[in-house]
């Protein structure tokens, strides 16, 4: 065979060139999203149209699905990096052949184009935490907000979703983001207390205001108004608990917790002592941490899978948190058992005093 080409790799060779030449020299045929109709395998369609919803497989698959459409869009993962990712509410432009079962399969990354980001949309309107409670469910928003807390937890269906708290100058709110629809450092985002524009639906759960994000991104220097995002006051977070949580467990206090029932969920504001991860007998690594306020101190831990180096920072870092934990009883001592973490007092207010039922900060023993 010295001098020819074998079989097969003359057959991928040739269905390379068929693709390039297919794609370089065949005009596309426009078409709407949503219309219904055959279509043949050897056309080529560009397609344009608003993002649905987007959903990445545990195999990194993507699939789209635009407003009205009958057809997703696949897009494997050996197509290539798409930049920027297509989001939910962005304007996409497609160019496609009929793939897998019905679908569309673009013919390649370069052919993904977003057209209009849902940052940009002039559609979507920008509101407050405040205004959005006004609006009705299912209504989709802008927000500019800090991430105040953040945490994974796994449904009933076995799937890991990312909750969330943020807040701005008008209040404090809870929010989700689905499975598929967020990537691994994404918590880090909402538990740092940076500036966020974030794109979801309006939402209530018991009653109160909740949101579905589906696209959010950190804001740069001069992309948000420092006075509409100033974090909210710790003060009024400490002496008014019970208007800003949504669960009605509001003690803050770390007396008032040894009180408490094996299994009650509390809230409490707290000063991180030290953090420190251990490997459990069975092989986990769990992040075991203690607090203090001006009535003692108690020790606690995070489980694996629910803690990030994020949290870790902000136990050792010596400013007010508010931690959401169920309380633990071991041979007569008070624990608690973490699930949310978040910072009261941006870092770098030293000096400023955190009023804890009359006790400034500065007066707890380090």
């Amino acid at each position: 065979m010295n001098g020819f080409l074998k079989p097969t790799t003359f057959f991928v060779i040739s269905i390379i060139a068929w693709i390039v030449l297919f794609v370089g020299h065949q005009k596309a045929v426009s078409v709407d999203p949503a219309a219904s109709f055959d279509v043949p395998r050897s056309e080529l369609y560009e397609l344009q149209g608003t993002v649905e919803s987007v959903y990445t497989s545990r195999h990194g698959i993507l699939i789209l699905d635009l407003s009205g459409a009958e057809r997703e869009i696949v897009i494997m993962p050996n197509l290539g990096v798409i930049r920027p990712e297509p989001r939910p509410y962005d304007t996409v432009r497609i160019t496609a052949v009929e793939g897998y079962r019905g679908s569309w399969q673009p013919v390649s990354a370069r052919h993904v184009v977003v057209v209009e980001s849902a940052f940009d949309s002039h559609i979507i309107p920008t509101v407050s935490i405040s205004e959005a409670n006004q609006l009705p469910s299912g209504t989709t928003v802008r927000l500019l907000a800090r991430g105040a807390a953040a945490s994974l937890f796994r449904s009933s269906s076995g799937r890991t979703h990312l909750r969330f708290e943020i807040q701005d100058v008008t209040g404090r709110s809870s929010g989700i983001v689905w499975e598929g629809n967020y990537e691994d450092g994404d918590i880090d985002l909402f538990l740092s207390n940076v500036p966020l524009m974030i794109i979801a639906e309006v939402d209530r759960f018991d009653g109160q205001l909740s949101f579905i994000a589906s696209s959010f991104k950190e804001l740069g220097p001069g992309e948000y108004d420092a006075a509409a995002l100033a974090p909210v006051d710790p003060v009024a977070l400490v002496l008014d608990l019970d208007k800003v949580l949504t669960n009605g467990a509001g003690e803050i206090s770390l007396a008032d917790v040894r009180e408490k029932a094996q299994g009650e969920a509390v809230r409490v504001v707290v000063r991180g002592r030290s953090a420190e991860v251990f490997r459990s007998s069975a092989g986990r690594d769990h992040l075991r941490f203690e607090v203090e306020d001006v009535t003692g101190s108690a020790p606690g831990i995070m489980w694996e899978g629910e803690w990030t180096p994020a949290h870790m920072k902000m136990l050792r870092s010596g400013d007010w948190l508010l931690v959401t934990a169920v309380v633990d009883w071991f041979q007569g001592e008070v624990s608690l058992i973490a699930r949310e973490i978040s910072m009261l007092q941006p870092t770098g207010a030293a000096g400023e005093g955190v009023a804890v039922d009359g006790v400034a900060a500065e007066d707890v023993e380090r």
